[in-house]
């Protein structure tokens, strides 16, 4: 008799389990697609230069990664995600400006940022993709 009276209960509980990894499959796309527009901006922006239209054309589509994986996925509340968060958005926008403003991918200070921003987003996969 036990047994009859768990198995409505397991079963929904196996239901609560595979909905909840079908809502994370659209946040883990999200970050996929982050991670792969984060590195194709970082090469397309160290070849073509700061100003060039592809680079900006691929910032944008970063930016768009950004923004639909916050839509995606669930908001993190713990400290260390935040800050690294901060930190890694911090990183982006002032390479961003630095590397304009030098025009050139290979000014020191462009450099400096770019090595900045890649240790920065690695940080911040390992602190807030850890799930």
């Amino acid at each position: 008799m036990k047994h009859l009276l768990l198995t409505p209960v397991i079963c929904t509980l196996l239901v609560f389990a595979s909905a909840a990894q079908a809502a994370d499959q659209p946040c883990r796309q999200a970050r996929s697609m982050v991670d792969r527009d984060f590195q194709v901006r970082d090469q397309t922006c160290l070849i073509a230069g700061p100003n060039h239209v592809r680079c900006r054309e691929t910032e944008i589509a970063e930016n768009l990664s950004w923004t639909a994986m916050d839509q995606r996925c669930p908001t993190r509340t713990d400290s260390a995600c935040r800050f690294a968060r901060m930190d890694i958005d911090y990183a982006r926008a002032t390479r961003a400006d630095l590397c304009r403003r030098a025009n050139s991918s290979s000014d020191p200070a462009c450099v400096t940022w770019r090595g900045n921003e890649l240790g920065r987003f690695q940080n911040y996969k390992n602190v807030c993709w850890n799930d």
